[in-house]
């Protein structure tokens, strides 16, 4: 997997805790009035942007789901504190693992969150 794939993933997961209430905002501001009282959508990008933002979204949820215990410790230790970002090594001392397991566990799952958004390589 590249650097920027990888890069990419983390910026998903870092994006995952808020996803929801981005998504919810983001649907409310594509649909407005006209003068009319018609409703329309704002445009084709706009849709496309929510859409992937959507599948990102499922795509955590679908690996997290899928992921054992530890792993998903892992990430949510890595990832989902939006205050304080951790290295590997002080992640492996807070969840009391080896930096080994940590990046191994860290690895295979954003293995698998490139597969399912089609990013593999």
């Amino acid at each position: 997997m590249t650097t920027a794939i990888t890069k990419y993933l983390e910026e998903v997961l870092r994006d995952y805790p808020q996803s929801a209430r981005y998504i919810d905002h983001c649907e409310h501001q594509m649909i407005f009035e006209t003068a009319n009282g018609q409703v329309m959508a704002n445009n084709i990008t706009t849709d496309r942007y929510l859409r992937r933002l959507k599948d990102n979204q499922r795509a955590v949820h679908d690996c997290l789901e899928r992921s054992d215990v530890d792993t998903k410790q892992v990430i949510r230790t890595l990832y989902f504190n939006p205050v304080q970002r951790l290295t590997l090594r002080d992640a492996a001392i807070q969840l009391t693992m080896s930096v080994a397991t940590v990046s191994r566990k860290r690895k295979r799952f954003l293995e698998n969150l490139s597969k399912r958004l089609g990013l593999s390589m």
